[in-house]
């Protein structure tokens, strides 16, 4: 999350000193982006930072070498606001890959649990018979108490109707 934000704090920073016009020199102790700007424009070149005196990548080597190439500084002021963007996404995206997991490591030990909690599959299948009948002799029990509430209220109440239904094959 910090990460997230450094990103996204960089990008309004270099916004408003483009904006301003300030000169590149002003972001050269940026090493962090001028590190991901290298690997943006030369990403078969590795960067190590320990060699950065020797290797002529500082800033300012950096800047003159994309001048040679014909970048101008607003178009190297742009590259560094791309690299902003895509590091913002790119962290964006892992927060968002991290949660995921997180939330499936938390899930996997509650359904095992919740799997182990469950009786064994004969069993299920006697409750599941017996919860059915349970329910048949509660809807009956309702019906009845639902005639003798209107007889006591002096409705007239038909006898009740016994049906018998078979299928024959």
């Amino acid at each position: 999350m910090e990460m997230l934000k450094y990103w996204k704090k960089d990008k309004r920073d270099l916004s408003k000193m483009l904006d301003d016009g300030k000169p590149l020199v002003d972001i050269y102790d940026w090493k962090e982006n001028w590190k991901w700007l290298w690997k943006k424009l030369f990403p078969d070149d590795e960067f190590d930072e320990d060699d950065e005196d020797e290797t002529g990548r500082l800033p300012k080597d950096l800047c003159e070498h994309l001048q040679k190439q014909g970048y101008s500084n607003a178009d190297i002021w742009r590259l560094h606001l791309e690299v902003c963007g895509e590091r913002i996404k790119w962290h964006g995206k892992e927060i968002r890959r991290l949660k995921e997991a997180k939330s499936q490591a938390l899930l996997k030990p509650h359904a095992k649990r919740m799997k182990e909690s469950l009786p064994p599959e004969k069993e299920l299948e006697k409750l599941t018979r017996y919860e059915g009948s349970l329910e048949r002799q509660f809807y009956k029990a309702l019906n009845q108490l639902e005639r003798v509430q209107r007889m006591r209220a002096g409705d007239k109440i038909p006898a009740p109707i016994a049906l018998n239904l078979e299928a024959n094959e």
